[in-house]
C-alpha cells in the first residue's frame, strides 16, 4: 500500500511527501488520517472494500473537524490525498466542493497562507493576539509549504476545469514557498511541484485579467480585451520556456502547460467576440485585425487542445493507472472545449482548419485505444481505479431510456400535461401523442425491455431563450425547452450506469424562426449534452430531422422556401456529428439519420407501403386541427398509406421505422 503510493502516485501529486524512512506503522501512529486516505486511494483491487473505506473516511473527517474541532497538518494532508484521487470515491455522492472548501479552511486555520512574520497590527482578530504572550515565530516546514501549495493547485484546477468555486488567493506566500522548496530540494519531486504551481499562478493571472472582466461586462466585451490577451499570452510563453522535467514527468508537465494555453485561448469561443456590440470594434465579418485576432484565438485553442491529448498519449500505462483526478478533469475539459470549438460557427474560422479537425477526431480514437490498453494491462490490480477515472466500459444490458425532445417523441405526457388536458385533444390522436399509434420511444422501450423516462414535449425548442417554443392549435401555450427538460431531470434524478439518453430536438426552432442557423442550434444542443455528460451520462444518442419544407404544412410555402431553411438540416446534421465525435472518447455516442430515412421514403414510397399520391405532394391523414390550416377537420380511412398523420407528424408505421434505427444503434453499443 505505502510503496504503491510512494512509487507510483506520489510523484504525480508531490504535495504530500512521505520519506523513505517512514514505515506503515510509523505513518499510522503519527499521521493516521493520511494513512487512512492512502489506504482508500491505493485499494484498487477491490471496489467494494475501497468504497467501504472511503465512506468510513468521510465519516471520520466529519467527526474530527466538526465534533472534535481538530486542526492539524496530518488531517489536511489526508484530505488532500483523498481529494486528489476523488475519482475513487465520487460514486458515494458528490462532495468535491465540500472537500475543497474543507482543505482551504484548514489551511487558513493553520496559518499556512501566511508567512510566520507576516502578521500586522491591523489584521482581523489582532486584539486577541495583542493580549497573548509574544513567542518566537516557528519556521514554516517544507511539509506545510507543500500542503499550502497543494491546496492552491487543486483549487485552481477545479475552478478551471470543473466548477466556479471560490478562488484561493495567490498571495506572496505562494511564491515564497516555491522559492524555498526550489532552494532546498528536500524531495526529488519539489521542482516538478513548483512548476505545477507556477503554471496555476499564471492561470490566476489569466482569470483576473480576462475572465473576471467578462463576468462584470456581460453585454459587451471591452476593446482592451485583445491587448490584455496579448499581455498574458507573453506570460504563458515565458513560463513555457522554463518548464523541464525528467522523462517520466515531462509529458504530464507539458500536458498541464498546454491546458493553461487552452484556458487562455478558449476566450475566443465567446460569441461576443464574433459579433461585438461595442461600436469601437469592427464587425466580425470585416477582414480586420479584430477578425484576424479572433481567428487566431480559435486556432490556438484547437492546437492547445490537440497538444494536451498528444501529451496524454505519451504517458505510460502505470502513469495512467496512477493519475490523480486533476489530470482526468484536464482531459475532460479539453474534450469539452473541442466539442465547443466544433459547434462554434463563425466566419472567423479558417476553412483550412477542417482537415485539422478531422485529424483530431482520429486522435480521440487513439485516446480511447490508449486508455483501454492501460485498463487491460492493469486488469485485476488497477481495474477498479480506472473504472472510476475513465468508465469507458458500458453495461451489456441497458435499463433506462431517457428522452428529451419535441412532438416527434411526445407520447402523451408532454403537451397534454402542460396544456392542462386541452392539446392535442382530437380523438384520432393515440393517447394524445401527435400520431395514430405507438411512438418510436414506446416501441424501443418495449422491444429492449427498458424503463422509459420521457420528458419530450410537443412544441419544444432547444432553448426558449433563443427560440421560444409553444404548443396548442396556434402554438401559443408555453412549453419546456430541451434545456428545461434536461435541467428538470437532473434536479430529481441522476444518470445511472444503464441509462441511454436520447436528445432529439431542433425541428421547431426553424419552424418558429426561419432566420436561425443549424450551427446556432447545435451550439445549444452541445450545452445540453455537456450538462448530461458532466452529470455522468455515458450513452448519448442525437438525431436529425427531415427538411422543414417537406411537411404537409410547409410544402410549397413561400415562408419556408428560403435558403436559410434549406441549409438548416444539413448544418444541424454536421453539428450533431461533430458533437458526437467530440464526446466519443468519453462516452458512447451516435447520431440517428432520420433525414435519410425520410428521403428514402419520399423517393420510393411504395417500397415502404405508402401511396405515391399521398407522398408527392405530402398529404396528411388528419387535417383541420391546426388553426393555420384553415380547413374543416377530416380524417382519412387509410393512414397506413400516408407518411404523415397530421400536417407535422408521421404515422405509427414511420415511428416503427424510426424505432428500428434507434434499436440498431443501441444494440451496436452492447455488441
Amino acid at each position: 500500500m505505502l510503496e504503491t503510493y510512494r512509487q507510483e502516485m506520489m510523484p504525480l501529486f508531490p504535495f504530500v511527501w512521505i520519506g523513505l524512512d517512514e514505515t506503515p506503522e510509523k505513518l499510522f501512529q503519527e499521521r493516521p488520517m493520511l494513512y487512512m486516505a492512502i489506504m482508500v486511494v491505493t485499494r484498487q483491487e477491490n471496489i467494494e472494500v475501497q468504497q467501504e473505506l472511503a465512506q468510513k473516511y468521510r465519516e471520520e473527517i466529519g467527526r474530527r473537524i466538526w465534533t472534535v474541532a481538530e486542526k492539524n497538518l496530518q488531517l489536511l494532508q489526508g484530505i488532500l490525498v483523498f481529494l486528489a484521487w476523488y475519482q475513487t470515491h465520487w460514486v458515494l455522492g458528490h462532495q468535491l466542493s465540500n472537500l475543497m472548501y474543507m482543505a482551504m479552511s484548514l489551511a487558513t486555520e493553520l496559518g499556512l497562507d501566511k508567512e510566520p512574520s507576516s502578521g500586522t497590527r491591523t489584521a482581523p482578530g489582532v486584539l486577541t493576539e495583542i493580549t497573548k504572550k509574544q513567542e518566537p515565530q516557528p519556521v514554516r516546514t517544507s511539509d506545510e509549504r507543500r500542503c499550502h501549495l497543494g491546496v492552491f493547485w487543486l483549487n485552481s484546477l477545479l475552478r478551471i476545469c470543473v466548477k466556479d468555486i471560490v478562488p484561493m488567493p495567490s498571495r506572496p506566500s505562494i511564491n515564497n514557498s516555491c522559492s524555498v522548496l526550489e532552494a532546498g530540494l528536500e524531495s526529488p519531486w519539489d521542482t516538478y511541484l513548483t512548476q505545477l504551481v507556477r503554471i496555476q499562478l499564471v492561470a490566476s493571472s489569466i482569470s483576473a485579467t480576462l475572465y473576471q472582466d467578462l463576468e462584470r461586462n456581460e453585454a459587451q466585451i471591452s476593446h482592451t480585451l485583445f491587448m490584455a490577451t496579448s499581455h498574458v499570452e507573453r506570460q504563458v510563453q515565458d513560463l513555457g520556456a522554463t518548464l523541464h522535467q525528467g522523462s517520466r514527468l515531462q509529458a504530464p508537465l507539458t500536458m498541464s502547460f498546454h491546458m493553461l494555453q487552452v484556458y487562455l485561448y478558449k476566450i475566443g469561443i465567446d460569441e461576443r467576440l464574433h459579433e461585438p456590440t461595442n461600436p469601437n470594434l469592427l464587425p466580425a465579418a470585416d477582414p480586420s485585425p479584430h477578425a484576424l485576432r479572433c481567428s487566431y484565438l480559435l486556432v490556438s485553442c484547437l492546437n492547445a487542445v490537440k497538444a494536451v491529448i498528444e501529451n496524454f498519449l505519451l504517458l505510460t500505462s502505470p502513469t495512467i493507472l496512477s493519475m490523480p483526478y486533476t489530470y482526468w478533469i484536464q482531459m475532460g475539459h479539453c474534450i469539452n472545449m473541442f466539442s465547443r470549438l466544433l459547434v462554434t460557427h463563425s466566419t472567423l474560422w479558417d476553412p483550412n482548419l477542417v482537415t485539422g479537425i478531422h485529424d483530431f477526431t482520429s486522435t480521440l480514437e487513439r485516446l480511447a485505444v490508449k486508455i483501454e490498453g492501460a485498463m487491460s494491462e492493469g486488469a485485476g490490480l488497477y481495474g477498479s481505479f480506472l473504472a472510476h477515472a475513465y468508465p469507458v466500459d458500458h453495461p451489456s444490458k441497458f435499463s433506462r431510456l431517457v428522452v428529451f425532445g419535441d412532438s416527434f417523441s411526445d407520447n402523451g405526457n408532454g403537451s397534454w400535461v402542460v396544456s392542462n388536458g386541452t392539446w392535442p385533444v382530437d380523438p384520432a390522436y393515440y393517447h394524445h401523442s401527435f400520431s395514430n399509434g405507438a411512438k418510436w420511444n414506446d416501441v424501443v422501450a418495449k422491444q429492449l425491455g427498458l424503463e422509459l423516462i420521457n420528458l419530450a414535449t410537443g412544441g419544444a425548442t432547444t432553448n426558449n431563450d433563443f427560440v421560444a417554443g409553444g404548443t396548442g392549435a396556434e402554438s401559443t401555450i408555453p412549453v419546456p425547452s430541451a434545456a428545461d427538460q434536461v435541467l428538470s431531470f437532473l434536479s430529481w434524478d441522476k444518470p445511472q450506469a444503464g441509462d441511454i439518453f436520447v436528445h432529439w430536438i431542433g425541428a421547431n426552432d426553424i419552424l418558429f424562426n426561419t432566420s436561425i442557423t443549424g450551427g446556432q442550434v447545435t451550439s445549444l444542443i452541445n450545452e445540453n449534452v455537456n450538462r448530461l455528460f458532466q452529470a455522468g451520462a455515458k450513452t448519448i444518442i442525437l438525431a436529425n430531422y427531415l427538411n422543414a419544407t417537406t411537411f404537409p404544412a410547409t410544402y410549397n410555402s413561400s415562408a419556408y422556401n428560403v435558403p436559410s431553411v434549406q441549409d438548416y438540416v444539413p448544418a444541424l446534421t454536421k453539428g450533431l456529428e461533430q458533437i458526437a465525435a467530440g464526446y466519443s472518447a468519453y462516452a458512447k455516442t451516435a447520431v440517428i439519420d432520420v433525414q435519410e430515412l425520410f428521403n428514402d421514403m419520399f423517393s420510393d414510397p411504395e417500397s415502404y407501403g405508402f401511396d405515391e399520391d399521398y407522398v408527392n405532394p405530402p398529404t396528411a391523414c388528419l387535417t383541420g386541427v391546426y388553426t393555420s390550416e384553415g380547413v374543416p377537420r377530416h380524417l382519412c380511412s387509410d393512414p397506413e398509406k400516408h407518411i404523415f398523420f397530421d400536417s407535422y407528424h408521421p404515422v405509427k408505421e414511420v415511428h416503427a421505422l424510426v424505432a428500428k434505427l434507434f434499436v440498431e444503434s443501441i444494440e451496436g453499443f452492447s455488441a
